[in-house]
């Protein structure tokens, strides 16, 4: 259909009025309005609400109902106004809606447009709102028209016309935007993030700014996983990089804003000027121009936006528009520790041959997140040296460790100087398996209130240090908790600095306590440790025992998180990795002092902890808490009892196409065995690092009492069922 045909079709009924956000798929229609209507008839919004409101406004001035225009992602925007005010039970006004279907069910589009699209029409019905699907037919279309104009003056409420792809003919754009910058977008961007560090947190808004910068990353052979590309929420960015901002206060993170999505949700601004987020940096690219969906004009040409900022409460703010002063500015902008704002005046356009990115929205948001957490998980030899920076960064005084006497007297030298200047409180009393009295009496001794939490040792030390979080932050008691099951929050940062290679503690959302001889878990994002520093130099001299326990535990929970019905893709991959190291470097580990094997261990067992956090435990930690408590078994030795029969038995009678025969599979071929001969290989490694395996060699006569006290909630994560028999059988 003709845009010219179908507005003058709304003309014939009194519709001259025409307010919306633009869409690439009425790009046409709007380059029509914006070409023949007067500046009072037609207004491109700030965003979908504002156009609501202006039709309201109009009706109540005119006694005419006007035309609302958007994109199908922006009745989330006008849901509000649509129904508490436009709807027939409230103030019953008329109002004609133009939607763009993105996402069409059978209509290929991008991944942000896809649930939008399968729900628009659902949606509509939801709220009421009746509609018809504009059909690019010229005779059937000006009888839809008529239909819905007769049904605003009938209903008094809104209706609404969907818009699919190509329903409109090509209509030239008239209008042209002048800019007087020197700098195209995509030049500011590749200059931007150039100048960034490797550790910056870059929050991209939607369109064609972050596709350009996907295309520097890849020209550069430079990693993505550094960008969250905000691919849908227009508007959105900024708050994002805000809420990424308060919560990694020691991380740079930079917003790359365009100036339509800043007028759109320009209400953040204040937040982010108000907020103490001193590490963000907000940047403006304005091209006065929807550039995405048609280059319409936006108002930000004549926005005075230093002044905004500086009332908004930003403390610092820089403009720019030729490549010269972007290069002299920037280091300025970037380094200075201010909540700032940099304007960048760029022309439209951007290139035809522009790409997309290659990975799926979830995979952006895993690389994203994986990176971002490597700003609280540090994992290298000396990683411990990175508490005084957090400690600084933070400004923490008064600070709170839990660890062991023996321990603290090894690595007082190390750990003490790190808490130079702060108000230090030590505690010791940590037994190798907490029970709920021995944190009840923590909390009665320990009643300050700390800046921070930092637990120094083995996994037992940090599940104190996190039950004790728990408990205080709470103001529960631990047997308390588990009666009420309530819902845990996080108040007080806790730092966890494993000296065992093992447990993965410092990467779980768990804790193990002891309540009354039997093993219970904490389990909450709550208990997670805020911070990890994962040094192996604390590692690699421990007892050949310890590690060879430890590390057992860090191959089995890799493995067991890889079998788990938990499992996901991210666990999976945590698995693998963890799985590949333990391989390698677990014999040199535990038979040397060598710090490059004790380095790829400790990898091992905080991608395992990532792991397990996901996929939860199976079968060998089931089986291995009765070993522990009747014959004082080490944690981890006790898990690598059964484990060389659990994967056996596994391989040899996973059903054949399932999801488990193609792990058993991959486990299989990794460890360079066979279904029939994993429990040799086992044993073979068990041998290798002096690690008893038979029962009778640990003073356990017989299978049977370790079967029969199997926890049951770790057996149900088992992917197959499991009898007390085949229980019994695992431990030969």
């Amino acid at each position: 259909m003709q845009v010219q045909n179908f507005v003058r079709q709304l003309n014939s009924h009194g519709i001259t009025a025409y307010y919306g956000v633009p869409d690439s798929l009425l790009k046409d229609f709007c380059a029509y309005v914006s070409h023949q209507s007067a500046h009072h008839s037609h207004v491109t919004a700030a965003n979908e609400g504002n156009a609501i409101g202006l039709a309201c406004g109009h009706y109540l001035a005119t006694g005419l109902p006007a035309l609302v225009y958007m994109q199908n992602s922006g009745l989330g925007n006008c849901v509000n106004p649509l129904l508490s005010l436009l709807d027939e039970e409230v103030y019953s006004i008329p109002a004609l809606l133009l939607i763009g279907w993105r996402g069409e069910p059978g209509i290929k589009d991008e991944p942000q447009h896809a649930k939008q699209g399968k729900i628009t029409l659902s949606l509509l019905e939801t709220m009421g709102i009746e509609y018809r699907i504009l059909s690019s037919d010229e005779t059937e279309a000006r009888q839809q028209i008529d239909y819905a104009c007769d049904q605003l003056n009938q209903q008094r409420k809104p209706f609404a016309l969907i818009a699919r792809k190509n329903v409109f003919g090509p209509f030239p754009r008239v209008e042209s935007i002048t800019s007087t910058a020197e700098l195209t977008r995509e030049q500011a961007v590749k200059e931007i993030a150039a100048a960034l560090h490797d550790s910056d947190l870059v929050v991209s808004t939607t369109g064609q700014l972050s596709r350009e910068l996907y295309e520097f990353r890849t020209a550069s052979n430079l990693p993505h996983r550094s960008d969250f590309l905000t691919v849908g929420g227009m508007g959105h960015a900024s708050s994002i990089a805000l809420g990424i901002a308060m919560n990694r206060p020691e991380r740079r993170v930079i917003c790359m804003d365009g100036d339509g999505a800043l007028l759109m949700h320009m209400g953040a601004a204040a937040i982010i000027g108000q907020s103490a987020a001193r590490n963000m940096r907000h940047i403006v690219f304005n091209n006065a121009a929807h550039d995405s969906v048609g280059g319409q004009p936006t108002v930000a040409d004549k926005l005075q936006l230093q002044e905004i900022a500086t009332a908004c409460g930003y403390q610092a703010f820089y403009q720019v528009s030729t490549p010269a002063e972007l290069k002299q500015i920037l280091p300025h902008f970037l380094n200075r520790d201010l909540r700032s704002m940099l304007e960048v005046k760029v022309r439209c356009g951007a290139r035809p041959d522009l790409g997309r990115p290659n990975e799926i929205p979830t995979e952006n948001k895993k690389s994203f997140m994986d990176f971002a957490e490597e700003g609280r998980s540090y994992v290298y030899p000396g990683a411990i040296q990175e508490l005084r920076r957090i400690i600084d960064t933070n400004g923490w005084h008064r600070v709170l460790l839990f660890t062991t006497k023996g321990r603290l007297a090894s690595t007082d030298n190390v750990i003490l100087p790190l808490l130079r200047d702060t108000e230090l409180t030590t505690y010791t009393d940590i037994s190798p398996n907490p029970t709920a009295e021995e944190v009840e009496t923590a909390l009665s001794l320990l009643t300050e209130k700390y800046d921070a939490i930092i637990a120094l040792g083995g996994g037992s030390c940090i599940d104190f240090a996190k039950l004790y979080r728990a408990a205080s932050d709470n103001c529960i008691g631990i047997r308390e908790h588990f009666r009420k099951n309530t819902v845990l929050i996080r108040q007080t940062p806790l730092i966890a600095i494993p000296t065992t290679a093992g447990t993965g503690s410092e990467a779980t959302r768990f804790a193990v306590v002891y309540l009354d001889g039997e093993k219970y878990s904490l389990d909450a994002p709550a208990v997670m440790p805020d911070y990890a520093l994962v040094d192996s130099s604390l590692m690699a001299a421990a007892p050949a025992y310890l590690k060879a326990s430890c590390g057992m535990d860090a191959m089995a929970q890799a493995i067991e998180g890889f079998w788990a019905k938990g499992a996901t893709s991210d666990s999976d991959t945590y698995a693998k990795e963890a799985i590949r190291l333990c391989r390698d470097h677990l014999i040199d580990f535990v038979n040397n002092t060598d710090t490059s094997a004790a380095a790829h261990i400790a990898k091992a067992s905080w991608l395992a902890g990532k792991c397990i956090s996901i996929a939860r435990t199976t079968a060998a930690h089931a089986l291995s808490y009765k070993v522990t408590q009747l014959y004082g078994v080490p944690h981890g030795h006790a898990v690598a009892l059964s484990l060389p029969g659990l994967a056996e038995f596994h391989a040899l009678h996973a059903q054949e196409g399932s999801v488990l025969e193609a792990k058993m599979k991959w486990l299989t071929h990794t460890l360079n065995s066979s279904a029939s001969e994993l429990r040799n290989w086992f044993h073979a490694l068990y041998a290798d690092i002096h690690l008893p395996y038979r029962l009778n060699e640990l003073g356990i006569k017989s299978a049977t009492e370790l079967a029969s006290g199997v926890n049951t909630a770790r057996l149900a994560n088992n992917p197959m069922p499991l009898s007390k028999e085949q229980m019994e059988v695992l431990f030969d």
